[in-house]
């Protein structure tokens, strides 16, 4: 009654109750059944009642039916593995079988039911419906849970949920089969949609099956998609020609995501071409034959359909535009993701591609001709209307790259030949544009940033020639492309421009001459990596100039829209630096030494937090994230170009700089700094530091004993609180050293970061040497260790101050007796549970639990500059 009179159908009405009678009781009964008549009444009683609600027309009453689905689905699948235990296995019960029919019965319902409305795609002009999205992804997770029996296939196991999950799969691969082959000019969209949920668990069928792996019917669980998912992008290519672009729109879509999410599937069967057996090559052909379309339905989804039909409604963002033609929760064309994912799943698929149309390179390059074409009739920074976002361009620029270096036909020539044509035709123009005097034309800066990116969506071998091309072949452009755009990306850091669609422009320029060199990580020459450290050292040298403009200065770069977390950060040069460094260790590392002065000069600047967006804490973050990098190097036999001198001065001089920001941090809230402090350490530069100190300790004895003499000879300290043993500087550099993690302990650093203590200390012995008395001594040494009494403050600490921190000025011999002994202990223990008891040791002596604004741990920043 109250599912057919809408009588308060929400959670705690009657609906409600019954679906939460279902999630209680048809669990229990399938674990503990009585085989009672009334038992089994009442259970097929509920199950009917719920697949009422699984169908019904109201959403939020269909969302009730979700939860039971899945916990019946659990416990029967537990009940069918204990059965599969008994010696010989035992079939499924009549209850268990109508369980397993009911939950496909409710599915199935739910998938029917969360169909597009008749008119939704013929309003492109208004917003997304989210909540119609958020259901179709809970109707793909429930048919992925029912019909997922990855893990026993990845066993050997899989006739473990035969009766369950894999009978579920075939009947809802029938279904689907059935509902597209209605003989409709294209089938319905929720059937497609059904069945490109079905992926996860057939891409592992199939790559079991590509291993040798058989059993029973396995063979028509994957030739049953495949030629169904061929038959729908047939009717997309039919329908091209006779029916409306917005009828088409839901189908070209989701036959484009199943194809996407069906690659590994596809990957792994069309290997079985050269099979002996006649099953194999049967299931090859249909795979072949469903990639050939798939190409063409792709190729015909990108000329047709556009990727956004309306202008955003978030402001500048690019994201999550009204009426877009785009995947839920992707960023680009499906069309184009589909190519993508075809091309690049693996070398004998992308040969498959090629060898069903040899023209394929040169059809591709066709395409993004008349996509570029399209582009250059949009005003500035406009991406909807007809054709796709420049970013999905690229994709299929890379793409193409890909098929015309695995093409070796009669038509591999011509099209490498319009693909360089293209590339040095952008390097050219580049080269032209740049060397206008008019540096403040923001069309013309825009013209660039579009070449740069485009360049950066080629091959990495293709995108080196721009730096050590061979030949003297536009060898004046790609000089002067080099040079130009490098120019250029100094002059925004001049504060020279105060346009704000300049500067907008100029900053994307910064993201693509990254993308640029991001993209050729694997092959850059050094005149790449020369470009990297001068426009790094631009950006360093802009971060001080506009510290030494004061707290409360303005800037026109460094502010939310420009460079920052939001947009562009700083350091993004040095964090590209880390990231070539796995690929060209011996050019990044030196890169990395050539910018230390500069990056640390920057880090270090005493400027409180200003009012201008702070570039110092990424700038932070990407040097001591880059920095992770090398001491990974050091000591590997393989690596030995990383262990020298001016690796270890680099790696020395930085766990300084990492030291003194942590010393000048005040912890008294009830007096006003003496000096300026610095830039903030509450956030991600501080996680970065921190796992930066712990690998920097474990280098061992020698690597400490070169940042504690380093770091001696950067503070007076107070004779009289050293004692005669530790005249040594490297002693005194140590307990400098310890002093700077007992102030962080003391209240420096947030609570998140005082979790990590214990860790940060277990690495700190073993720079010790693990040797307790060495330990110890320091420990004592950082305690009492005193800055001197005849310089001016550091930072927070002012004039024969404890550099530990107040906590420890009056702190009494038996207590400081007690709490060496206990650092002893966890020494003498050096296991994981004894320096967690020395971190509540420590923090009890510091004065216990420190209140911070940040309580969680922070995220490490983005560097994605790729959609800006």
């Amino acid at each position: 009654y109250a599912l057919t009179h809408s009588v308060d159908t929400g959670g705690e009405g009657p609906v409600g109750c019954l679906t939460a009678c279902a999630n209680a009781c048809l669990p229990h009964w399938l674990r503990y059944s009585s085989s009672s008549s009334e038992e089994a009444a009442l259970s097929v009683s509920i199950m009917e009642l719920v697949q009422e609600v699984a169908s019904h027309s109201d959403r939020n009453v269909r969302v009730l039916a979700y939860e039971p689905i899945f916990a019946a689905n659990s416990a029967l699948l537990e009940v069918a593995r204990a059965r599969y235990s008994h010696v010989p296995p035992q079939q499924l019960t009549e209850l268990e079988s109508t369980v397993a029919n009911h939950i496909f019965q409710c599915t199935m319902r739910l998938a029917t039911s969360c169909e597009y409305p008749a008119a939704y795609f013929m309003k492109m002009n208004e917003d997304n419906d989210e909540e119609i999205e958020i259901e179709r992804n809970d109707v793909r997770d429930l048919i992925r849970s029912i019909c997922g029996c990855e893990g026993d296939v990845a066993k050997g196991k899989a006739s473990i949920p035969m009766d369950v999950s894999v009978g579920i799969l075939k009947r809802v691969i029938q279904i689907c089969s059935e509902a597209c082959n209605n003989g409709a000019s294209l089938p319905p969209e929720t059937a497609v949609h059904a069945l490109s949920a079905l992926a996860k668990p057939l891409n592992v069928f199939a790559e079991a099956y590509a291993e040798s792996y058989r059993c029973e019917g396995i063979s028509e669980i994957l030739v049953i998609p495949i030629r169904t998912l061929e038959r729908v992008h047939k009717s997309v290519i039919a329908a091209f020609e006779t029916l409306p672009i917005i009828e088409i729109f839901p189908v070209s879509r989701l036959s484009n995501l199943a194809t996407a999410a069906f690659v590994p599937a596809l990957s792994a069967l069309c290997q079985l071409e050269a099979s002996s057996n006649e099953t194999d090559r049967a299931l090859s052909e249909a795979t072949c034959n469903a990639v050939g379309v798939s190409v063409h339905a792709a190729a015909l989804s990108i000329v047709h359909i556009p990727e956004l039909t309306a202008e955003s409604t978030l402001d500048h963002s690019p994201f999550d535009i009204r009426g877009c033609f785009r995947s839920p929760g992707g960023e680009d064309h499906v069309g184009c993701l589909t190519l993508s994912r075809l091309a690049f799943e693996s070398n004998e698929l992308a040969r498959i591609m090629v060898s069903l149309s040899p023209s394929l390179g040169l059809e591709l390059c066709k395409l993004h001709k008349e996509l570029k074409a399209i582009e250059n009739e949009r005003p500035r920074g406009i991406s909807h209307g007809k054709g796709v976002t420049a970013k999905s361009r690229r994709i299929l620029v890379n793409t193409l790259c890909r098929i015309v270096h695995m093409d070796s036909g009669p038509g591999q020539q011509e099209a490498s030949e319009v693909l360089h044509e293209l590339f040095y035709s952008l390097i050219v123009s580049t080269a032209e544009l740049s060397s206008s005097q008019n540096a403040g034309d923001v069309e013309r800066m825009y013209r660039i940033t579009g070449n740069v990116l485009d360049l950066s969506a080629f091959s990495p071998s293709l995108i080196s020639e721009i730096f050590d091309g061979i030949g003297s072949e536009h060898r004046t452009a790609r000089d002067q492309f080099l040079s130009g755009v490098v120019t250029m990306c100094r002059y925004g850091y001049s504060f020279a421009v105060h346009d704000d669609d300049v500067v907008i422009e100029w900053n994307r320029l910064r993201g693509a001459i990254v993308s640029l060199f991001r993209a050729a990580a694997c092959r850059l020459p050094s005149k790449a990596f020369d470009a990297i450290v001068l426009l790094n050292r631009c950006e360093c040298e802009a971060i001080v100039s506009q510290c030494e403009l004061g707290a409360l200065s303005a800037s026109p770069i460094f502010n939310e829209s420009v460079i920052s977390e939001s947009s562009i950060p700083s350091g993004i040069f040095i964090h590209l630096l880390g990231e070539i460094i796995e690929k060209q260790q011996d050019k990044g590392i030196m890169a990395l030494e050539v910018a230390k002065s500069v990056v640390l000069q920057a880090i270090l600047h005493e400027c409180p937090e200003p009012s201008f967006v702070d570039p110092r804490p990424t700038l932070c973050e990407a040097w001591f994230q880059s920095l992770i990098q090398v001491t990974s190097l050091i000591g590997s036999p393989a690596n030995h170009i990383a262990d020298n001198d001016s690796t270890r001065t680099l790696l020395a001089d930085s766990c300084c700089v990492a030291v003194l920001l942590f010393l000048r941090v005040p912890l008294r809230r009830d007096r006003k700094p003496p000096n300026h402090l610095g830039m903030s350490l509450d956030g991600p530069q501080t996680r970065a530091m921190l796992s930066f100190l712990e690998s920097y300790f474990c280098l061992g004895p020698h690597a400490l004993r070169a940042a504690a003499v380093s770091l001696r000879y950067r503070l007076d300290l107070d004779t009289e609180s050293l004692d005669s043993v530790t005249g040594d500087p490297a002693s005194q550099g140590v307990g400098i050293l310890g002093a700077s993690l007992i102030r962080a302990a003391s209240g420096g650093l947030p609570p998140w970061a005082i979790e990590g203590i214990p860790s940060l200390y277990s690495s700190l012995y073993v720079g010790c040497g693990n040797d307790t008395e060495v330990f110890s001594r320091m420990m004592k040494l950082s305690i009492n260790i005193r800055l001197s009494k005849s310089i001016n403050a550091f930072g927070a600490i002012l004039p024969g101050e404890l550099l530990a921190g107040h906590y420890f000025e009056c702190i009494r011999e038996a207590s400081m007796a007690t709490f060496i002994e206990k650092t002893r202990d966890a020494c003498r223990s050096n296991n994981p549970e004894g320096w967690r008891k020395f971190k509540v040791v420590l923090k009890q002596s510091c004065g216990g639990k420190k209140k911070s604004s940040l309580s969680l741990k922070p995220s490490f920043t983005t560097w994605d500059v790729d959609r800006i």
